[in-house]
């Protein structure tokens, strides 16, 4: 029996017998605490495994009653909404989420007038345990669906739950409406043609997309509500290659931190089978010194833990399962390919998979795969341009807008935005405006460190801080960084941007407009957002998106969040406090109406907290509309095929043929012809022809989810 063989008779199994990754222990000898229970089966896992290469694996329902078994402190609580609101001012969409514009799909929420209410709550002890409460402030903060807008408090960060069986979104030809599958039965049937895998229908009793957009019988929530788009909140919950080389088997597979943790699935299929799937939930603390909710409460609520900021950067990314790259970063996270391909041999894909490095010289490593490939792509004699943003998280934007000016010498990239102009903004503009601008008195709002959105500098800070009255709240005058600066180059670790500084000089544009294509999946957040739009506005390169809800029509390319810098609150409560010494040095006296955030140690911890710095304003939008607000539909839509899934190629394939071909896109969703001149793709529902399927692909990517499934 050869390797294919064996995967696929594994993979059957899986299916039926519901295994996970690694090794699950359920300690029922002795009627006691949950938390109890957690601890001495990680004293027995590690006994066993003193140096695991598998996590521990516990019952969800055991995880989450320990979890519930914490305390609820009352004070503590009444005192954390206090402390949180001063942060939670500085998020910039407030007055936007309250009363969203027509153009956003999801519903609005009020965020202060919500905290409020969590508070009043509190105060009538109205929440049985700490899990409670913390679960309604992190639902609470979920509904903005703001990647940069995060409150995660640690007690919610205890465990992270998941299954390891994914599902996947297939379409039988690319533009039929999809239906959902095990994973596992779609490998299999790849091989045997008499395996017909069987649609999902229902999950718990609900229908399958319903159930995913928490429509109905799912209050499970987690990172999936980060996106701003129904299509991008859906596909995030799927198996991917691209979710696959970041070790992610999709939101349904791999939960994470969630609220209110689902045990099991009942997963019904179109043939009458119906699958029980249950869920598992691994510590992300040691449980050594914890036997009860008190001990748990103490261990994760301590201020000597790590106060919350934001999240590290981007893991190396694993590009086994894409085709040999003609360059690439040592940590995998950007590429560029050659497609050989018939009709395409002319095409090249630059795969920008995150604008996270880890450090200024992995940033710096970019800039230079960037700039090598496309030299590589001018001296190959490539035409033809795809770039695919698939599963891109964003992160730096200054190397996102790096990429742009690589791409696109001459341009100037916009990227302007306003903040929430409170008295507290204020009080620190103007406090730290008295200091000379220098690399030793640098912060992120002092007023010579941008440039208005006619790439002017300010003249003071009260040029700067406004305010202007737009949508019932004040916000600054439209502000974007200034690549030219140095003082702030040097704040960026010494990264000099394309087209600025020593870096002005020696470029020249390797592709035009009308040669490039983005590619996407809608999973673009942040830096990402920032790259598409200065691609999409400043040029009008066009677009293709595959995935979304099983339904005709149009779909977002960019579903993540659209947002500014994203800050966490310990970098505010930094500033609070140096303003505050500065005010006294200066004998400047704050005024009453200020509510500063406060300097001391948070009353319960967070993992993570961070807002949103800045609404995004488009180009010459005289509505002042923020962009995380804006529906922008991709040029083209496409669903994903099996093989899709498989090899990675066949996407960038289809992207070509779609720019410069005679692909196909999803009935009624091309949307903006003027932007498409040169193609040739037809909008209707036929089926396209796919290319043969080869026995090499399907094991490659056995042996990636062996990895993940059978381990």
């Amino acid at each position: 029996m050869n390797l294919l063989s064996v995967f696929i008779f594994a993979v059957v199994v899986v299916c039926t017998t519901h295994p996970h990754n690694g090794h699950s222990i359920r300690d029922t000898s002795t009627p006691t605490e949950p938390c109890a229970v957690v601890s001495s089966s990680s004293s027995a896992f590690y006994a066993v495994n003193p140096t695991p290469t598998t996590s521990l694996n516990l019952p969800a329902d055991v995880a989450y009653a320990c979890q519930l078994s914490a305390p609820f402190n009352q004070n503590l609580s009444i005192a954390l909404i206090d402390y949180i609101v001063p942060y939670v001012n500085f998020q910039s969409s407030l007055a936007y989420l309250r009363k969203p514009p027509s153009t956003y799909l999801m519903p609005a929420v009020d965020i202060l007038g919500g905290l409020q209410e969590i508070r009043q709550n509190a105060s009538v002890g109205a929440y049985s345990s700490q899990y409670a409460f913390d679960a309604a402030v992190a639902d609470l903060i979920l509904q903005a669906h703001d990647g940069h807008f995060t409150y995660v408090p640690a007690l919610l960060a205890a465990f992270e739950y998941h299954n390891d069986i994914p599902l996947l979104s297939v379409s039988e030809d690319g533009v039929a409406l999809p239906e959902v599958y095990i994973g596992a039965d779609v490998l299999a049937s790849l091989k045997n043609s008499y395996l017909k895998p069987s649609p999902v229908v229902s999950i718990n009793g609900y229908n399958v997309t319903s159930y995913f957009l928490h429509e109905e019988g799912n209050n499970q929530k987690g990172e999936e509500m980060f996106q701003r788009d129904p299509d991008s909140e859906y596909n995030a919950m799927f198996y991917s290659l691209r979710a696959l080389v970041s070790s992610n088997l999709g939101w349904f597979a791999t939960s994470g931190v969630v609220t209110s943790p689902i045990f099991s699935y009942t997963v019904a299929l179109k043939n009458g089978t119906v699958l029980n799937i249950t869920n598992f939930a691994t510590p992300t603390l040691s449980f050594d010194n914890i036997s009860s909710g008190a001990d748990l409460f103490a261990a994760v609520y301590s201020n000597e833990t790590t106060e919350p900021g934001q999240e590290t950067a981007a893991n190396t990314l694993d590009l086994s399962v894409y085709p040999e790259a003609v360059l690439k970063h040592s940590d995998g996270i950007v590429a560029g390919y050659f497609l050989n391909t018939t009709g395409h041999t002319d095409t090249a894909v630059l795969a920008l998979l995150t604008f996270s490095p880890a450090t200024k010289q992995e940033g710096q490593e970019y800039q230079a795969v960037v700039q090598d490939f496309l030299a590589a792509c001018t001296k190959a004699g490539k035409t033809k341009l795809v770039i695919d943003l698939s599963g891109n998280p964003g992160g730096e934007p200054n190397l996102a807008t790096d990429v742009f000016k690589q791409l696109f010498p001459q341009m100037n990239p916009y990227h302007a935005a306003r903040l929430r102009a409170t008295d507290e903004l204020n009080f620190f503009g103007s406090v730290l405006a008295r200091l000379p601008y220098n690399n030793a008195t640098y912060t992120d709002i002092n007023y010579e460190a941008f440039e208005s959105s006619n790439y002017t500098n300010f003249l003071s800070w009260n040029q700067l801080f406004g305010p202007f009255l737009l949508y019932g709240d004040n916000f600054t005058s439209l502000v974007q960084a200034n690549f030219s600066d140095p003082v702030q180059t040097l704040e960026q670790d010494g990264f000099v941007v394309t087209g600025y500084l020593n870096r002005s000089t020696g470029f020249t544009q390797p592709f035009q407009a009308d040669d490039i294509v983005l590619l996407y999946d809608s999973n673009c957040a942040s830096a990402c957002a920032h790259f598409s739009e200065m691609m999409q506005v400043q040029t009008t390169v066009p677009s293709i998106v595959f995935g979304g809800r099983p339904q005709y029509g149009p779909m977002q390319a960019v579903g993540g969040v659209r947002g500014f810098y994203k800050i966490a609150f310990t970098d505010i409560e930094l500033l609070s406090s140096e303003s505050q010494e500065l005010a006294k040095h200066y004998n400047i006296s704050l005024p009453n109406t200020l509510t500063l955030p406060p300097t001391a140690n948070t009353p319960l911890r967070a993992s993570v907290a961070t807002f949103n710095s800045g609404n995004i304003i488009r180009l010459n939008d005289e509505t002042n509309t923020p962009t995380q607000f804006l529906y922008d539909a991709a040029d083209c839509r496409l669903f994903w095929t099996a093989e899709n899934l498989l090899d990675v190629t066949t996407i960038w394939v289809k992207a070509a043929e779609y720019r410069w071909g005679n692909g196909t896109c999803v009935q009624s969703s091309i949307v903006n012809t003027t932007a498409r001149s040169n193609s040739t793709a037809k909008n209707v529902g036929s089926t396209l022809r796919e290319d043969q399927k080869s026995g090499r692909i399907i094991i490659i990517l056995a042996m990636a989810i062996m990895s993940y499934i059978l381990l």
